[in-house]
């Protein structure tokens, strides 16, 4: 019998008692900040003070480490490299604010587009020093993994967290029909436990017109380096986000709402990644959120400056010009092949047979050393493309 945290306990009870969570049916469901929140009221944890004068202070782009834990149970919860580097430049895109539907930032609010200055890329290191592409994958035996406290360890079903204080830890899991994701704000929740989790039905890009352009990864986020949501939920309009550039608001806006929206006495700044329009009509973040977030970096997540943690930045385009090799050669059931160059990327790998029949072919992120199942293949010889480059290998 599967047995919930107290967090998720105190969900299903909301649940059970018929409270709306979110205000109104959407096709995405909320994020899970608020209920995350509640849990950290029910531990008596302290949200820490942030020094947000540090964040004046000017730096260079930073770059973020990032392993992406995929936690599985059915296979299109699997999801392949390709989403997973789609979903890197997006948020890349939208934390640097090269986004092309910047211009549709009404007038009032476009002197306020922010560029916050840093980078998400894949590890390129273990925390033990092991060439890696950033990315682990846990076949689990949870339902709804990420919905539960099993996500954050192998003991029990996940995948535990490398050091949080110098990598990014983002789990895509199935969180279930209530909640998206959620973001963990800095400071607030042991280490192991730190990161974002994200449902793999909301994460990367895809043909939903509603939530495909990755953009529910930026949101959480967004709590990961400490912001609200804009809405404070104040029939009065007197609590607030904390961030001075962002008017007050009653509450959250859903879909893509006409412009002005106004529910305090400035118009609503629905178009703010911080809110829960979809995807097509977010599009910003604020000079005071990036004060905010430099602000909780430097003071709370202070590790991921001058990081010492080895990454790779990479475009979804194949990079060509590899030279490798293969071991051992022949195999029985797997293949290693070793690259003579960092350039970590998309590769495309192809197995032919010597009848020029396609066997084999899979697009995966490489970092060093990749290694491939064969055991589907019979004895016999093949020969191996990688991006154009080939080689004869023998099945034994």
């Amino acid at each position: 019998m599967r047995t919930c945290s107290r967090f998720f306990c105190i969900l299903s009870i909301v649940l059970t008692l018929g409270c709306d969570l979110s205000g109104q049916i959407s096709e995405r469901p909320p994020c899970g900040q608020d209920l995350w929140e509640a849990k950290l009221m029910l531990s008596s944890i302290q949200r820490p003070r942030q020094n947000e004068s540090l964040a004046s202070q000017q730096r260079s782009q930073l770059i973020i480490p990032v392993v992406v834990h995929v936690v599985w149970r059915t296979w299109d919860e699997n999801i392949t490299d390709k989403l997973i580097v789609a979903q890197l430049e997006a948020l890349n895109r939208d934390f640097n604010a090269e986004n092309q539907d910047l211009g549709q930032v009404p007038y009032e609010f476009q002197d306020r587009i922010a560029k916050i200055g840093i980078s998400f890329c894949l590890a390129a290191k273990t925390p033990t020093g092991q060439p890696t592409n950033g990315i682990v994958r846990v076949k689990t035996y949870v339902e709804e993994a990420g919905s539960t406290d099993s996500l954050f360890f192998d003991s029990t079903g996940g995948s535990s967290a490398w050091d949080t204080e110098r990598y990014l830890n983002i789990w895509v899991a199935n969180t279930g029909k209530y909640f998206s994701g959620y973001g963990t704000y800095p400071g607030l929740t042991p280490p192991n436990t730190t990161g974002v989790i994200i449902n793999p039905k909301y994460f990367g890009l895809n043909e939903h017109s509603k939530y495909g352009l990755g953009r529910t990864l930026v949101h959480e986020t967004g709590h990961y380096f400490g912001l609200k949501h804009v809405w404070a939920s104040d029939p009065l309009c007197e609590a607030d986000d904390e961030i001075e550039d962002t008017p007050k608001q009653k509450n959250p806006h859903f879909g893509c709402p006409d412009y002005p929206q106004s529910s305090c006495t400035e118009s609503d700044m629905f178009m703010n990644f911080m809110d829960y329009v979809d995807d097509p009509c977010m599009c910003m973040f604020t000079r005071g959120q990036k004060e905010k977030i430099w602000a909780s970096i430097e003071t709370l997540r202070p590790a991921l400056l001058n990081n010492t943690v080895e990454y790779y930045c990479i475009l979804s385009t194949l990079n060509k010009g590899f030279d490798f090799t293969l071991s051992p050669n022949p195999a029985t059931n797997s293949l290693t092949i070793r690259f003579s160059e960092q350039e970590g990327g998309l590769k495309e790998v192809q197995i032919f047979d010597l009848l020029g029949r396609l066997r084999m072919r899979i697009s995966t992120l490489v970092n060093l050393i990749f290694k491939l199942e064969i055991n589907d293949l019979e004895p016999g010889m093949y020969v191996i493309k990688v991006d154009g480059r080939a080689q004869i290998f023998i099945k034994a």
